[in-house]
């Protein structure tokens, strides 16, 4: 048992530090892309321009400065922070500069109409939280369903249900944003007014309830559609790949003789069928 832990840990260690390094490697091609005629270097200076024109303009005030010799404060200024940020640097590092800015999520300032200027990074940390509840949620969901689903399809390959899931395959092709529309179309529209109503748009009814229990109720409420529409979309094409792996699974040499040696049923799945698959399903879970 603990060698199997250590097996499962292993791999899910393995794995994961892998697509790290495929992460790695993909935003570094991307990012040398580009910036292969320099447009990131470009932006990377405009902004410069900008930040040190703002402070220069609050910091000092001296009205005997022309505005020829204040652009050219404000170029020496641009010129000093420019290699102080290792921008006048070789091609291949100046592209490391730009990832590890990724990386770190130090992608600038937001500068509205209205209000103070706020860091981009601000604003990733304010919608990460709904973000990875919601699509957390939906792909725990798409997991689970699709695996079991599938599991049931694929005890009886070429009945109702086996056809049923290769059929509905096709529905994931169809983006999640489209089932959305439909049931807000469905549940907000069609349905106001009524019971079965939703509530779409934020995270939390306005203004949010006082208690915890009624905050935590609304929150799932506002979540019903948008994570029904996530789980529709991907739902039948993972059904569907997990149906086909499962089909060709059970075929394997080690599970052929005793599906055919045993009795059908729980111990058989347990002991011959699911216990290989647990590296396949962690990597879909890594994955998604």
């Amino acid at each position: 048992m603990k060698g199997s832990s250590r097996g499962l840990a292993g791999f899910a260690l393995s794995r994961a530090l892998v697509l790290l390094l495929v992460l790695f490697i993909g935003s570094y091609s991307i990012i040398a892309i580009m910036n292969r005629d320099g447009e990131l270097d470009d932006m990377r200076e405009s902004h410069i321009r900008h930040e040190v024109a703002s402070r220069i303009a609050m910091i000092i005030e001296r009205p005997e400065l022309s505005p020829k010799e204040m652009e050219r404060l404000v170029d020496e200024e641009v010129q000093r922070e420019y290699r102080r940020q290792g921008l006048d640097r070789p091609f291949m590092i100046r592209n490391f500069s730009h990832l590890w800015r990724a990386i770190t999520l130090d992608l600038g300032r937001n500068s509205p109409m209205v209000g103070l200027p706020v860091d981009v990074r601000t604003i990733l940390a304010e919608r990460s939280g709904p973000t990875f509840l919601l699509f957390g949620t939906a792909m725990s969901l798409v997991l689970l369903i699709s695996f079991f689903v599938a599991r049931a399809a694929s005890r009886r390959p070429g009945r109702w249900l086996d056809r049923l899931v290769v059929r509905l395959a096709s529905i994931s092709a169809l983006p999640a944003w489209f089932f959305g529309i439909l049931l807000i179309l469905i549940f907000v529209a069609a349905l106001r007014g009524t019971p079965l109503a939703l509530p779409w748009g934020g995270m939390v009814g306005v203004p949010p309830p006082p208690t915890v229990s009624g905050y935590v109720l609304s929150v799932l409420r506002h979540m019903i559609l948008p994570v029904a529409s996530i789980v529709i979309a991907a739902l039948f094409a993972a059904t569907c790949l997990w149906r086909t792996f499962l089909v060709g699974h059970s075929s394997d040499e080690h599970t052929e003789p005793t599906g055919a040696s045993e009795s059908p049923g729980p111990e058989v799945d347990g002991r011959s069928f699911l216990r290989p698959t647990p590296p396949h399903f962690i990597k879909h879970f890594l994955v998604l």
